[in-house]
């Protein structure tokens, strides 16, 4: 049975069919891994081509309803209407015959590409003994697969030319049929299906150039091709070569969419378009000589941070650094530095980069190192709580951060676990001439040091590091390692207020409370520490 878009391939609507039947199914639709619910309809006859010949099914509507799928079963199309939203009656009931209208610009396309691949075809095969053993009608751009290694580049000038010659000869283009003993004079490529054997064979005709056995929509006439623009060949499978087309309307959208490119290139390179090439070729060679300079200096620098880290009378029990505009070179080269010195061992180091410095919440790559139960316990926090991936190798964490605005984030939780493993609080950076008191009641005496010269002057403030440092008060002459700072807290009637001021969050603001309150006794004894600090002169 021939359906009515093959009989006239022009016909955009049609409402003299009758529905023969209606069945409830399930179906992917564009490719998707998930099944919609719909309706299978079957019509007496139907303008809407099901997929075939190399050419996809048509979509439109049918009393306004969408055509989403259309496929052949025997001499049959079946049209496939998702179901519109809670509805579960059947849209249609036999007998109907609902106005069937196609999406034409989608038809139309198909059919100037899939007669321009016969064209194509014969010219290669007549002028060039290149046959053709598969073609693909794509979205964008089209491909014939013909049986050669490769392809000239005359010989593609030469088939594109001839074909826009016979496109402006308007050549006709003509359907008939044959039985299968009648098919010697046809050239044909695709096996005829088994269903269709019995029947007439459907024939397409270039007058003149070409017969070959299709189910497919074509053009009547030539001239309705407009133009064909053979864009380049490639090898294809199995030693043959694709050779890639474009016909009709997707030459002017082709054309339409370099030339928007092209005026985006002139201005952001400032050149005529005659030399966007050889400006490109300069800037290519600029950014890799300046990839090659920023890699060196990155590297140095990594060799700089681990060597002023190495330098370090105390180095911070947690150390971070974070740069956003490096590259895992950068760590790789901080480590290897550092190397295997023994002081990692008791330690935790936060390294990480960053994919975008332009982007706050970029990417990035993150490496944690040292005391290996903190390390692990660490990677732990991060791939759980803060979506990084990766896995513990040589005593060292590596791996990839979603967004690394997060980091700050995970460097105030560390701390906790390494409170947890360890008795001692974090040690301070050695200070001459330092007094140790203990304020902190769950603190060893190294968390806090009070100076000899403070002391002398007014007993004003006390020297805090690590921890708990960056919810307190700063004064502008602070000294400051890296993301550990010592900062100086007021104590004297100001301890307590300060911190709850500027404390992140009301967790932070009641251990201030707790400590202001359980470490009074401090002030109390100004006199004595006093004569301890002018002791130790």
């Amino acid at each position: 049975m021939t359906l009515l878009c093959q009989k006239n391939s022009y016909l955009t609507e049609f409402s003299k069919a009758a529905i023969k039947s209606i069945q409830r199914n399930k179906l992917s639709v564009n490719g998707s891994k998930t099944l919609v619910d719909g309706y299978d309809i079957v019509l007496e006859d139907t303008i809407f081509f099901p997929e075939g010949g190399g050419q996809p099914f048509d979509i439109g509507t049918l009393d306004g309803k969408h055509v989403t799928d259309v496929r052949r079963n025997g001499d049959q199309a079946i049209l496939f209407l998702p179901i519109d939203g809670d509805q579960q009656e059947p849209m249609f009931e036999v007998g109907n015959c609902p106005v069937q209208q196609i999406d034409w610009n989608r038809r139309f396309d198909h059919m100037q590409q899939h007669s321009a691949q016969h064209l194509i075809t014969a010219i290669a095969i007549n002028q060039f003994n290149l046959p053709t053993t598969s073609w693909s009608l794509g979205t964008e751009t089209s491909f014939i697969e013909m049986d050669a290694k490769e392809i000239p580049e005359s010989t593609i000038k030469t088939i594109e030319d001839t074909v826009n010659t016979k496109i402006r000869e308007r050549v006709n283009v003509n359907v008939s049929y044959c039985k299968m003993d009648e098919l010697d004079s046809v050239r044909f490529h695709r096996e005829i299906p088994e269903d269709q054997r019995s029947e007439n064979v459907r024939i397409v005709s270039i007058e003149g150039i070409d017969r070959n056995t299709c189910c497919g929509t074509h053009v009547s006439n030539l001239g309705d091709l407009q133009i064909i623009k053979l864009l380049f060949s490639q090898k294809g499978k199995k030693g043959k070569s694709q050779l890639y087309f474009l016909a009709g309307n997707r030459v002017l959208k082709y054309i339409a969419n370099a030339f928007k490119r092209e005026q985006s290139l002139t201005t952001m390179l400032k050149c005529p378009s005659e030399e966007l090439v050889s400006m490109v070729e300069k800037t290519q060679k600029t950014v890799k000589r300046l990839q090659k300079n920023c890699l060196t200096a990155l590297r140095e620098l990594g060799k700089i941070e681990a060597e002023r880290y190495l330098s370090l009378t105390e180095p911070p029990k947690f150390f971070t650094l974070h740069r956003k505009e490096g590259e895992f070179d950068f760590i790789s080269i901080f480590m290897n530095t550092i190397g295997n010195d023994p002081i990692i061992s008791e330690r935790l180091i936060l390294l990480s980069v960053a994919d975008d410095s332009l982007c706050n919440n970029s990417g990035g790559q993150i490496l944690l190192a040292g005391n290996i139960e903190l390390v692990t316990k660490s990677s732990e926090l991060a791939c759980q709580h803060f979506q990084a991936k990766g896995s513990v190798q040589r005593g060292q964490f590596r791996g990839r951060i979603s967004d690394v605005s997060k980091l700050s984030k995970l460097e105030d939780l560390i701390p906790i676990i390494m409170a947890e493993e360890w008795t001692d609080a974090p040690v301070v950076s050695s200070v001459p001439d330092m007094v140790e008191i203990k304020l902190f009641g769950r603190w060893s005496t190294s968390d806090v040091q009070v100076s000899d010269i403070s002391l002398t002057v007014s007993f004003d403030y006390i020297a805090v590091k690590e921890k708990f440092a960056r919810y307190l008060p700063h004064s502008s002459g602070r000294y400051a390692q890296k993301r550990f700072r010592k900062a100086q807290c007021p104590i004297v009637e100001r301890l307590t207020n300060s911190m709850m001021m500027h404390g992140r969050n009301n967790g932070k603001k009641l251990m201030a409370v707790r400590i202001g309150s359980s470490n009074s006794y401090a002030i109390k004894k100004k006199d004595e520490l006093e004569r301890v600090a002018k002791s130790n002169r």
